[in-house]
């Protein structure tokens, strides 16, 4: 959680604090294969530098300080990390007072050891909170740990889009040097919808509710979810510069970055609320557990989840199709097409698209859209087949540059907004352009074919 709490309660927007708020130190550097493989090294360990010793400082031989540590492995490909609750040591490796060795020792765990994910060349951060800096773990029998104590070791696989976004988000350097950065230096940006992805993954609770916001919206319907219509109407309000179409690539961005905030918000105080109620009815005596509660606890769960997944792109479209009227694209939304497809959006419209043949003149237009791609920007090449080449707007560009290429080979242009072009791989001719480019492009073919 946060250190400066009340940041984000203040004023009529919505704001997850930044990184700082977050971490204290942040220690990075590219895996060696000594580190990881068995067959080079049973060290298990990483080795220690001078300014990680300034940081940890340089407790006797025989007196490691011992972390609980939360392993986090990003493959760049699947939806969820793996992640592995274990520890992390940091201890001298030599009873010689002129030997000034000291090292981040590890356990074998999913992410890091023998039968880890963890490869040569994958970028390793080491991500301590305020509280974790202060309560190392006192002894062996010492096993409670708080939450916010956490050591966050993060890996991400090299060429992944979340080493690309970690690169950004911590301002850590993209070489095989070890880094050290302390709080002050950390970015001071506020942590950005791709970045509060990243750090729930971790297990850190976000502290982005605004109490006052979220009853505002809740009023009229108190215990049920706002439909994706009901709150983006109402997050429009806290979009500063609110300018579909002066400026449709901030609109967009920051309308959804809003809203997801809100979302979060909403979701904490509907999920206490039910909790509370199923909690209360778990316990029947001191001694019996009533287990039809606990499963009604899982499918509360569950329900949210699965609630989260789907109304995140029925929400992105409804604020896309929102920018796209301002601007008077003719359109579609989510057409089922001759063929049986559905796609999100087809311009100028689902009659022209399954006419037969197709207007002399008329250029059709596919918009699919997602607020992260990762590997599922393949899904959009299947639908619209009578048009070769295609359009899917996203939040993130954060993709190994190999996934562009294959997008450029397959007439896939990414729609990105130009404020979030930041994650974008250095690199010539990406298949990309802005979401005030688009819209100009297809009112130039909507004006063609009237």
């Amino acid at each position: 959680m946060p250190k400066n709490k009340t940041s984000s309660q203040e004023g009529r927007r919505m704001t997850a604090g930044k990184l700082r708020d977050y971490f204290s130190l942040v220690a990075s550097k590219r895996v060696m294969n000594s580190e990881v493989n068995p067959n080079a090294s049973n060290s298990h360990e990483f080795n220690g530098t001078t300014v990680l010793k300034e940081s940890l400082g340089r407790p006797p031989f025989g007196q490691a300080k011992r972390y609980a540590a939360r392993y986090v492995y990003f493959d760049g490909k699947s939806e969820t990390p793996v992640s592995s609750d274990s520890e992390l040591s940091w201890y001298k490796s030599h009873r010689d007072p002129d030997r000034t060795e000291w090292r981040l020792y590890y356990k074998d765990n999913l992410v890091v050891g023998k039968e880890g994910l963890a490869q040569k060349g994958d970028l390793i951060v080491f991500l301590f909170s305020e509280q974790a800096l202060k309560t190392p773990i006192v002894s062996k029998k010492d096993s409670s740990v708080n939450p916010e104590a956490l050591v966050s070791v993060v890996v991400a696989a090299a060429g992944s889009p979340e080493e690309s976004e970690i690169i950004r988000l911590l301002g850590v350097k993209n070489d095989t040097k070890t880094q050290i950065i302390h709080e002050p230096d950390l970015p001071s940006s506020d942590v950005d919808y791709v970045g509060r992805e990243l750090v729930e993954n971790l297990g850190i609770d976000l502290n982005i509710t605004n109490q006052e916001l979220v009853e505002e919206l809740l009023k009229k319907q108190p215990n049920r979810l706002p439909s994706p219509s009901r709150i983006s109407e109402f997050s429009k309000r806290l979009v500063e510069n609110f300018r579909p179409i002066e400026d449709p690539d901030y609109t967009i961005s920051e309308w959804w970055d809003q809203t997801d905030m809100l979302y979060r918000a909403v979701d904490r105080h509907l999920l206490k609320e039910q909790i509370s109620t199923i909690l209360a009815s778990c316990i029947k005596d001191q001694k019996t557990v009533d287990f039809d509660s606990i499963e009604n606890l899982r499918k509360c769960f569950m329900s949210f989840a699965q609630a989260g997944k789907s109304r995140a792109g029925s929400t992105f479209e409804y604020q896309i199709a929102s920018v796209l009227e301002a601007n008077k694209v003719m359109f579609s939304q989510r057409p089922k097409l001759s063929t049986g497809d559905i796609p999100d959006f087809i311009m100028p419209s689902v009659k022209s698209y399954n006419t037969q043949p197709i207007p002399k003149g008329l250029v059709l237009t596919m918009l699919a859209a997602k607020t992260t791609c990762k590997e599922r920007w393949q899904q959009a090449l299947a639908e619209a087949p009578r048009i070769p080449k295609k359009h899917l707007i996203t939040l993130s560009g954060a993709l190994p540059k190999n996934q562009f290429t294959r997008m450029r080979e397959l007439n896939l242009t990414l729609v990105i907004p130009k404020n979030r072009h930041h994650s974008l791989p250095m690199a010539e001719n990406l298949p990309v352009i802005t979401f005030g480019d688009f819209i100009k492009m297809v009112i130039s073919r909507q004006k063609c074919f009237s």
